[in-house]
């Protein structure tokens, strides 16, 4: 007697994720992919990044016996559906997929109640309520763009937002800072001779010239970032609007 086999695929924007499993439960397939977000990373790429994981995850000549199957995916859009049913016709699977959003198939993943809540913080933020398994209400989610408060992109633009106001008033920011230059550091020359600084796999980059009025010292050698956001006080700049 032939097993059939369930499909379900976990699509996001930093990865996708596929696994196969027999109606017991036993695992017969699983791969990684890269991104699969079509309101990120464009429709074409989604489906690539989907199809290969497809590929990769189901054992030569199973599409046939796949019974049932669900994709997940985040930033859904329903351009997403006739590319979902090529690429699942191209494996040989009758039927194509179940398609929802990642809110859902996140909180099934924790939960087989039928009503509950979900908080979901990772590339992306949001939080649901959940009502006879379906969507009730939805507060986020919106893109990094636009919301996703709490994610770890959201986390690390907000880190980087501190330093870059930190640096326009002018406060010190010596301690975000490595005490030494990294071992990629390279030489370069005073930032009053207009010299220059480089990156590892990056193209050269002009130091800004230190303001002519200052009486802190000026560094000779340096790191990446160039010269001034090593050692030297910030360059001063014009006076903002509050």
């Amino acid at each position: 007697m032939t097993q059939s086999l369930v499909v379900g695929v976990d699509a996001g924007a930093t990865s996708t994720r596929v696994a196969v499993h027999a109606l017991d439960g036993t695992r017969v397939g699983y791969a990684r992919a890269g991104a699969a977000n079509p309101t990120a990373h464009g429709l074409l790429k989604a489906a690539a990044s989907l199809g290969d994981a497809v590929k990769a995850a189901l054992p030569p000549g199973s599409g046939p016996r796949v019974a049932a199957s669900m994709v997940g995916m985040a930033g859904d859009v329903a351009e997403m559906v006739p590319e979902l049913a090529r690429i699942w016709a191209e494996h040989g699977i009758v039927h194509g997929p179940r398609y929802e959003g990642d809110l859902t198939i996140a909180y099934a993943a924790g939960s087989a109640e039928p009503d509950g809540s979900l908080l979901l913080s990772g590339t992306g933020a949001g939080a649901a309520r959940i009502a006879g398994y379906e969507l009730a209400q939805v507060a986020d989610a919106m893109g990094w763009l636009l919301g996703d408060t709490g994610s770890g992109f959201w986390i690390g633009r907000q880190a980087a937002k501190a330093v870059v106001n930190a640096m326009d008033r002018g406060l010190p920011v010596a301690e975000l800072l490595p005490a030494e230059p990294p071992p990629v550091a390279r030489a370069c020359s005073s930032p009053s001779s207009g010299g220059t600084s480089s990156a590892p796999n990056g193209p050269p980059r002009r130091a800004p010239p230190a303001p002519a009025s200052s009486a802190w010292p000026r560094p000779t050698t340096c790191g990446w970032p160039p010269c001034p956001r090593w050692s030297a006080r910030p360059p001063r700049r014009a006076t903002r609007w509050p």
